[in-house]
C-alpha cells in the first residue's frame, strides 16, 4: 500500500471534527502552493500572454469579464435566495426532497 493509499484509508476513518480540520489543512496547503506557483510563473513572465490577450481583446472591443454575469454557482444562488427571503445564510435549512 502506497503512502497516498494509507492516507486515504486514515482519512476515511476520521471523526467529523478531525475530518474538517484535515480538509481545512489541505485547502490551506493547496492555496499556498497555488500562490507560490502563480508568483513563480508571474516572475518568469509565463503569464504575460494573458495580459497581451486581454489588451488585444480590450482594443478590439471583445473583452468580457469572467465568469459571465449570467453564470452563477450553486452557493451564489443559495446566498441570493437567502437574501431574497431575508434569511441569514447560516439559518438556511438544507434542501429536503420531501419539502
Amino acid at each position: 500500500m502506497g503512502r497516498v493509499d494509507e492516507i486515504e484509508a486514515a482519512i476515511a476513518c476520521l471523526p467529523p471534527d478531525e475530518f474538517r480540520r484535515g480538509a481545512a489543512l489541505v485547502r490551506e496547503l493547496e492555496e499556498k502552493r497555488w500562490d507560490e506557483q502563480m508568483d513563480a510563473d508571474s516572475s518568469a513572465a509565463r503569464l504575460d500572454f494573458l495580459f497581451d490577450e486581454a489588451e488585444s481583446e480590450a482594443g478590439a472591443g471583445t473583452f468580457t469579464n469572467w465568469p459571465p454575469r449570467h453564470v452563477t454557482w450553486p452557493a451564489t444562488r443559495r446566498l441570493a435566495a437567502a437574501k431574497k427571503q431575508r434569511v441569514q445564510p447560516g439559518n438556511i435549512a438544507p434542501h429536503s426532497p420531501d419539502s
